[in-house]
């Protein structure tokens, strides 16, 4: 995976990658901004020009040689840097809670027993989402690079970790999210056609494969493009909300009160209960992670970053509690714990006509969910092919289209792999602990920002309260989730532990067979050049 270099016979071919210049760094004159270049057309570049996440230059300074760019023109481009406070937003509400709302909320008053304990818990995990969200966005606005938490642990922790980040993420949250809302997609959008029987499986699952390929092949051409799809798709899931909300308010306004005058009767006395409803609420918010993934694309980071992350989850916390409430003036305890569709019934109580109208909604707003998720999380794996620590080809992005093809197809062909041989439950018991082993690794590299001297602020800054308190209640449900499901949790930690051998194979060996080099370089020269790929700064 990582090229050859000359030095490094005292460990045996064994050394850390270089991480190569950040290229926010490109932007504020930091050195290494013009390498120069020898006379066989390779750029030199010194590691002491090469800053770490607290500022320092590091001590070494023997110079490295960077093969030049492999492509037709012989030459590098950035990604587009266009998005703005409004892009931000319509991503955000997008993936913000994907498709719960208008599957399943059912869990939430299952465990605590009562519409008012229900609510309380919708608006508490709705706030820790916030919390989290501005701790993702402090580090955001700090390193303005394609990636994320991979890019946030690469610039703090170095080469293994940063690695095992994009390993871990890759395989436990963006394959199985990709294939869980295509075929969520796909599920609802044939459900219609099989009224009293469960549609073939085998159908949903090459219609879901079609959903996927058709976002992924979206997110090759232009991003602007992709971002003006996107803001209708956000459209459609407001559309879809506000007409539950209104009609849920239209009930109670003629008088379906009668739930909400004993709003905690039933509510659960057991303390475990009452976690298990907060976290299930805490994932009903999930997906707004992507949002640090794009931010390389933006104009200005610093600025929009943190008020897309306050305007959106003002609207989506307040949308989803009402949406809730809408829900429990019409459907009954046992029709909203025992259905995947609470939406479609919601519609077919309130206004049987309107039914088929909700059904397509919910539909193009699961397409707008996933193709946020597919725009964000493709940047992480192109980040990590960027620095050496995937093939090069893949963090190259296309000459014309400014998009990462090689990172889009990659990802797309494991989803669609999870997509025909995983179950949906596992699929999202899968999302659910990667997403938590990474909102934890995030916090942990936040606090050791603070706790050590660094010469970069970060424009935006979270209350170091937060913080702590986040990791304290992410340790709490690292531990309920190790408790209530011990074995999915072992085999996303065995995972994450088999990429170590990968990475002392594929990165940090540096001295491999001369012929396995010549393979990787000549297959890397074929995909450069039949997919008119081009590197980037």
């Amino acid at each position: 995976m990582a090229m050859q270099d000359e030095g490094g016979e005292a460990n045996h071919g064994f050394e850390d990658i270089d991480l190569g210049e950040s290229p926010s760094s490109l932007d504020t004159g930091h050195p290494g901004n013009s390498s120069p270049i020898n006379q066989t057309g390779t750029q030199v570049i010194h590691k002491c020009d090469i800053y770490t996440a607290t500022g320092a230059v590091k001590p070494e300074c023997e110079a490295v040689e960077k093969s030049p760019p492999i492509n037709t023109r012989n030459e590098t481009v950035r990604l587009d840097r266009f998005m703005s406070l409004g892009h931000f937003v319509v991503i955000l509400v997008a993936s913000t809670g994907g498709q719960s709302v208008f599957i399943s909320p059912g869990p939430v008053l299952q465990y605590s027993g009562s519409v008012g304990l229900a609510l309380i818990i919708w608006f508490a995990g709705g706030i820790l989402n916030l919390l989290l969200a501005l701790c993702f966005t402090e580090l955001g606005t700090l390193f303005p690079e394609a990636g994320g938490p991979y890019v946030f642990t690469l610039r703090t922790f170095g080469s293994m970790p940063a690695f095992l980040t994009a390993w871990g993420y890759t395989i436990l949250v963006v394959s199985p999210a990709w294939a869980l809302l295509a075929y969520i997609t796909a599920l609802y959008s044939v459900q219609p056609f099989f009224s009293g029987c469960s549609p073939p499986l085998l159908g949903v699952r090459l219609l879901a494969a079609t959903v996927l390929l058709s976002c992924v092949a979206l997110n090759c051409i232009h991003v602007k493009i992709v971002t003006k799809v996107q803001t209708f798709l956000s459209s459609v899931k407001l559309l879809a909300l506000l007409i539950i909300v209104v009609g849920g308010i239209y009930r109670m306004a003629t008088g379906e009160i009668e739930k909400f005058n004993q709003s905690f009767d039933g509510t659960t006395e057991k303390p475990g209960q009452v976690a298990l409803a907060i976290l299930s609420s805490y994932y009903g918010y999930g997906g707004w992670q992507v949002i640090v993934n794009v931010v390389e694309e933006s104009k200005r980071p610093e600025r929009d970053l943190p008020r897309s992350v306050y305007i959106s989850f003002a609207l989506v916390i307040t949308l989803f509690c009402l949406t809730n409430m809408a829900y429990f003036s019409i459907l009954s305890f046992t029709e909203i714990t025992g259905t995947d569709a609470i939406a479609v019934l919601y519609a077919d109580r309130l206004y049987r006509p309107i039914t088929a109208v909700i059904s397509v909604l919910v539909v193009v707003s699961a397409i707008g969910a996933l193709n946020a998720l597919v725009l964000g999380h493709s940047r992480s794996l192109f980040a990590a092919g960027r620095v050496g620590h995937m093939p090069s080809f893949v963090g190259m992005v296309h000459q014309k289209y400014h998009t990462p093809w090689p990172s889009l197809f990659i990802l797309g062909i494991m989803s669609i792999v999870m997509l025909f041989t995983g179950d949906t439950i596992v699929l999202i018991e899968y999302v659910s602990i990667g997403a938590i082993l990474m909102a934890l690794e995030v916090l942990v590299v936040l606090l050791y920002l603070r706790w050590k001297p660094t010469n970069r602020k970060p424009p935006y800054k979270v209350s170091l309260v937060v913080a702590v308190t986040l990791v304290f209640i992410h340790l709490a449900v690292v531990g309920l989730s190790v408790y209530q499901k011990p074995s999915e949790m072992g085999i996303a930690l065995a995972v994450i532990f088999v990429g170590i051998p990968v990475y002392w194979f594929g990165v940090a060996w540096k001295h491999k067979p001369k012929t396995f080099q010549a393979f990787l370089d000549k297959f890397t020269r074929i995909m450069s050049s039949a997919l008119d790929l081009t590197k980037t700064q």
